[in-house]
């Protein structure tokens, strides 16, 4: 078997023909679950506080990359496994700030996990009202914490 592919991110990319029509054009998702990237106990060497900026960037792209790829009406899982409020709430106000309309939040719903809304505000900066329905689970003798938010595709446009 061919080997598979890694994108421009370090994510691997496994085409498959349900994927692709016989055109070869990409059939959008109905769903997707985007993990942001990780950050590995390894990382903390090398861990400075520019770090936060480069992962930004990183998580814009992701999360671009991720609308992209889902269709009208489908609905993509952003999460995280940072509280850093740059990667999560803020990168979650830029894309609801630059698409419109084309994407809603949703309400996070885990039934059982006691959940703390996004944050409105980080360091002087205001995040959108909408941003409150993403949510912060804590962590706890059950689990790691992480950011969590739902995205709905409502359009196409501005969506690349």
């Amino acid at each position: 078997a061919p080997s598979p592919q890694v994108d421009e991110l370090g994510m691997q990319v496994v085409p498959s023909r349900e994927q692709r029509r016989p055109s070869g054009q990409t059939i959008p998702f109905g769903h997707t679950v985007l993990a942001g990237s990780k950050h590995e106990p390894a990382s903390y060497r090398y861990w400075r506080p520019g770090k936060i900026f480069e992962m930004v960037r990183t998580q814009r792209r992701l999360l671009a990359a991720g609308l992209a790829a889902l269709r009208p009406g489908g609905l993509l899982v952003y999460s995280t496994c940072t509280f850093a409020p740059e990667e999560n709430e803020g990168v979650v106000d830029r894309a609801l700030a630059s698409l419109g309309d084309a994407v809603q939040l949703e309400p996070v719903e885990l039934p059982g996990v006691p959940l703390q809304p996004g944050l409105s505000r980080w360091e002087g900066a205001s995040f959108q009202p909408a941003v409150r329905a993403a949510a912060r689970v804590l962590p706890n003798a059950q689990m790691d914490g992480f950011f969590i938010a739902r995205l709905r595709k409502r359009a196409t446009a501005g969506i690349q």
